[in-house]
């Protein structure tokens, strides 16, 4: 997986895109002078209702309600959150092009509804991310995702991930499952249909910590 290294990410949300411009034009204008050598801005959508541009329902596995994200996502000693950020592109003509049936293998989950599939393969990307193939696998780590698709069809498209959790050895499990680098040599069916391009980790500083740079 690539490490792209970054100083600064601000993850921004809402319902009108030309907002989310406007704040990148303030945050770029107020940086100091010959301070910022390089800066990526992406600007995401919703498609079909919340779904990957896959076709699949994105962020399934998501606790529902927000006490539990917080349980999941925030250090519970300094009220911060460690993220990490990747570009995935897409092969759309895959997409366009493989049956519904083999894209659910690869992904361990039915395109219609989420529905986990009973029986899966150990390299499915369900499988992968939870630590076995058995139904309803009990998962050993969990994150809090707030992935969106990105792109246009004349340059690149995918999904711009992003996941919160209380420490980054989630990230790490999930990463080494996918690549086959933990327990066992098999890799994620997920990179047939997506390519990893960038990713990085961070740390969102918690409240109390904030105040401390003020």
């Amino acid at each position: 997986m690539p490490s792209s290294g970054g100083d600064v990410f601000i993850h921004a949300k809402c319902n009108t895109p030309s907002k989310l411009f406007e704040l990148a034009q303030v945050v770029m204008k107020n940086m100091p002078a010959n301070s910022v050598e390089s800066f990526e801005d992406v600007y995401s959508f919703v498609y079909k209702n919340g779904r990957d541009l896959s076709g699949f329902i994105d962020g399934t596995e998501n606790a529902a309600d927000e006490e539990s994200r917080q349980n999941i996502a925030v250090d519970k000693e300094t009220g911060g959150s460690y993220v990490i950020t990747q570009k995935w592109i897409h092969d759309l003509q895959v997409i366009d092009k493989e049956k519904d049936k083999t894209l659910e293998s690869w992904v361990g989950r039915s395109r219609p509804d989420s529905t986990e599939l009973s029986r899966k393969s150990i390299t499915s990307h369900v499988a992968r991310m939870t630590g076995g193939n058995s139904w309803q696998q009990a998962k050993p780590v969990e994150i809090v995702r707030q992935s969106m698709p990105f792109g246009s069809l004349s340059s690149e498209a995918g999904l711009f991930f992003i996941g919160y959790a209380a420490s980054p050895m989630n990230f790490e499990f999930m990463l080494d499952r996918m690549v086959g680098a933990r327990d066992d040599s098999n890799c994620d069916d997920i990179m047939r249909l997506s390519k990893n391009i960038k990713g990085t980790y961070w740390y969102f500083p918690g409240a109390d910590e904030l105040k401390k740079f003020t």
